[in-house]
């Protein structure tokens, strides 16, 4: 594992989901040929970019939210070959503007696990901007009128506890003046309904 070790990966799954970490059970993205798909892989990792944190998208983990305790039982195996870093990169670049700096892995944890079930997972690091006034918005229309999914181009997503959302105008004036767009005064608990 070069950036993902079982510590760092335990910690994360005990803290849950948040800001800047989302679990996924699976993303079939660059496998099948499905706008939506890839339209939800797009609005999660633009909503972590805008966190201004270092933020993980992670697949193959069940959220512990489901009631799950042990990382061992939540971790199913991720299995999609064509989803690789440079598969990653070059849809980005069309997708994402501008394009975040990010990163994937797939992280083998089998021999961290009793039994023989293979245990991987696909971890996508998104690294903080250094730049001032700089946020993240969707470059590409992912409409799919079969599964009702439309993500627009120009749409700005932003994370708000651990759920993602669309940028309302004061989240963007704070992603300009290079602030989170959540205020860290305002006492308020985001969750999805």
């Amino acid at each position: 594992m070069r950036n993902m070790d079982i510590k760092k990966l335990e910690k994360l799954f005990k803290s849950g989901e948040r800001v800047n970490v989302e679990f996924k059970e699976d993303c079939k993205a660059f496998s099948v040929k499905n706008k939506c798909i890839k339209g939800e892989l797009v609005k999660d990792i633009c909503a972590l970019a805008n966190t201004g944190k270092k933020s993980y998208l992670l697949f193959g983990i069940k959220d512990p939210k489901t009631g799950v305790k042990e990382l061992s039982e939540a971790i199913v195996d991720f299995n999609n070959p064509k989803f690789t870093d440079d598969n990653l990169q070059d849809f980005l670049k069309k997708a994402i503007y501008p394009v975040p700096d990010v990163n994937f892995e797939l992280v083998d944890l089998t021999r961290y696990f009793e039994g023989k079930d293979k245990k991987r997972i696909g971890v996508v690091e998104i690294k903080p901007d250094k730049g001032k006034g700089v946020f993240y918005c969707i470059n590409d229309d992912f409409i799919c009128y079969e599964s009702r999914c439309c993500f627009r181009k120009n749409e700005i997503w932003v994370r708000k506890g651990a759920t993602c959302c669309l940028a309302f105008p004061n989240d963007i004036v704070r992603l300009l003046k290079g602030k989170s767009p959540i205020s860290d005064e305002v006492g308020i608990k985001y969750q999805t309904l």
